[in-house]
């Protein structure tokens, strides 16, 4: 576990969302301990959307991991970019 003080969350707020372990908060003038803090858990899934959104998600992408999802989406935007302007 790695101690950090809450001036340097306060410079440097990546610590927070680049997070791999979980960290302690110290007040560096009392020396004591305030808080703990354990990293989340992250999906990366286009079904994971909440909310009104969750709808919107094209038929064809559904099911699909994001990556796949941007490589379609760039691959329709390129080819729709250069057959227009062929014209």
């Amino acid at each position: 576990m790695r101690a950090v003080s809450i001036g340097e969350i306060q410079k440097n707020i990546s610590i927070l969302t680049t997070l791999t372990e979980a960290i302690e908060v110290i007040d560096g003038r009392k020396k004591e301990h305030i808080a703990t803090i354990t990293p989340t858990k992250q999906r990366v899934s286009l079904s994971g959307l909440g909310g009104k959104y969750k709808d919107r998600i094209p038929a064809q992408l559904r099911g699909i991991d994001t990556k796949t999802a941007f490589e379609t989406a760039m691959g329709e935007y390129i080819g729709g970019k250069y057959e227009n302007s062929a014209n």
